[in-house]
């Protein structure tokens, strides 16, 4: 179904009407080419949804009459920590992320990395086109850029699993059961990976499972999507 992202604070109420006039109107009206009668879903990122039906339609606006609410709950708690990579790697990464239910990204300056964020409002756009395009109910939240990922250690530590794709030697994820109730922190690095002392940091914590997949090199888009569909897998099995 064609679908938006709430911007407003103010929820709508069964048989409640609003008129959109913004980009999202411009949206459903020139992209999705929606008509009186079409359905059109409507997502807060709070995880609920609000069916409406299009009463109307003009060149630059849209009427919407909300017909019904759904409320989802979260079955998982997945984020992730990545390091930057360049801006196209970074910008897939982030609607990946997004499209496979990460709640939480926290970026940070790997020793690797060779790209810095110039348009922050562009991430928030980023995100809310892959949240509606996946009609995923959670708004993912972007952290602010840390400047190294030993900045980030405290939060690391307060997590239940960190999920590390290296080859040294470390706790092996594989031997331990997954287990939906709990929080898990997946780190990612930029293009030439972490280097060995951001490895070594985060495999002296003791809450971090290292993860060895048989893949070849992966570029960080495709780190991002192997890792959270691995654990979405673990998760399935359950």
């Amino acid at each position: 179904m064609r679908a938006i992202f709430l911007r407003e604070d103010s929820k709508p109420s069964v048989e409640q009407v609003i008129t959109l006039s913004d980009d999202r109107a411009t949206h459903l009206i020139k992209a999705t080419r929606v008509r009186k009668a079409d359905n059109v879903l409507i997502l807060d990122g709070e995880g609920r949804s609000y069916t409406s039906e299009v009463l109307s339609v003009s060149r630059r606006d849209i009427d919407l009459k909300i017909i019904s609410i759904e409320e989802k709950t979260k079955t998982h708690h997945i984020d992730l920590c990545l390091g930057l990579p360049k801006k196209d790697a970074f910008e897939l990464a982030v609607k990946n992320s997004v499209e496979l239910g990460v709640r939480n990204i926290y970026p940070f300056v790997a020793q690797y990395t060779q790209w810095a964020i110039k348009n922050p409002d562009r991430v928030n756009s980023l995100i809310e086109s892959a949240l509606i395009q996946s009609n995923n109910y959670f708004f993912t939240t972007f952290h602010k850029v840390e400047e190294s990922l030993s900045d980030l250690k405290e939060m690391i530590v307060s997590y239940d699993v960190v999920v590390l794709t290296t080859l040294k030697p470390g706790k092996n994820l594989n031997d331990f059961a997954v287990d939906k109730s709990k929080k898990y922190l997946i780190i990612i690095g930029p293009e030439g990976g972490l280097s060995d002392e951001e490895e070594d940091l985060i495999l002296s914590l003791d809450n971090t499972k290292a993860l060895m997949l048989d893949t070849p090199i992966l570029r960080t888009p495709n780190a991002v999507s192997s890792i959270i569909g691995y654990l979405h897998g673990k998760f399935a099995a359950l």
